[in-house]
């Protein structure tokens, strides 16, 4: 393992779900139906338990594990910009983000880290990088109209969200 590469990309990829929590929160308050509202807090939820499963291995490495208020910042103001647009126009946005920004550094993370030298980083990091790769299906979803858009991530929710037909 390159455990400084490792570290610093565990850091930032903590950081990357401190702007998602952020910006999904703060997208709650533009929805305009229940469908809207399921699909962007189901993605809030995604965000808020990556945060809590990546936590004990920021611990162990002795990294930050609060949500840096620059992350809540980010979120917020990238947030408000796309909160402008409409709603597949959004998430094309964020489609587009993810893919070129977010996931290639979430993918990274877990080339960096040997199973044989620490199995819960390990674990982690691959199910980070399963994490934004669900994260970015969603968006897919949304920009191509699939019914059950949030589906992907809804699988991976130890706590999913009820649904309201």
């Amino acid at each position: 393992m390159q455990l400084q590469d490792f570290k610093s990309c565990l850091a930032e990829v903590y950081q990357g779900e401190v702007v998602g929590e952020s910006a999904f929160d703060n997208m709650l308050g533009v929805v305009e139906n229940r469908e809207q509202r399921y699909i962007v807090a189901s993605l809030l939820q995604f965000e808020t338990e990556a945060k809590a499963i990546m936590r004990p291995v920021l611990y162990q490495y002795e990294l930050p594990v609060n949500d840096a208020a620059q992350g809540y910042a980010t979120g917020q103001a990238a947030s408000d910009d796309l909160n402008q647009l409409p709603w597949k126009d959004r998430f094309e946005a964020l489609q587009n983000l993810i893919a070129s920004q977010y996931l290639p550094r979430y993918e990274m993370l877990e080339t960096l880290v040997d199973p044989s030298q620490n199995k819960q980083a390990a674990e982690v990091a691959r199910f980070m990088a399963e994490h934004e790769r669900r994260i970015l299906k969603v968006m897919e979803n949304i920009v191509r109209g699939v019914d059950n858009p949030a589906e992907p991530i809804v699988q991976l929710l130890s706590h999913p969200l009820p649904r309201f037909e």
